[in-house]
């Protein structure tokens, strides 16, 4: 067994700190990437949407492709209901 730090254990917690800072940076400007993606999408099909709707589209259309995933797992693993 190697008991050799890894390299970010050596890194100090001010820098771990400043990497996380970063990621988090990135993550934010990706989520708002892609919802920006995802509303002129909407926008183009069915007009102007305001902000508040289409958050509940949006909530609305990740759990119906959560149900969708469920039921297909179910479907595989020979769940009441499966062909």
């Amino acid at each position: 067994m190697n008991d050799r730090p890894r390299g970010d254990e050596r890194r100090s917690a001010p820098e771990r700190h400043d990497d996380l800072r970063l990621l988090s940076d990135r993550l934010a400007a990706l989520h708002a990437a892609l919802l920006d993606g995802e509303r002129h999408a909407y926008e183009a099909t069915y007009g102007p949407t305001k902000p508040a709707e289409l958050l509940w589209l949006l909530i609305d259309d990740a759990r119906a492709l959560r149900d969708r995933r469920h039921a297909s797992a179910g479907d595989r693993v020979g769940h009441p209901g499966s062909a």
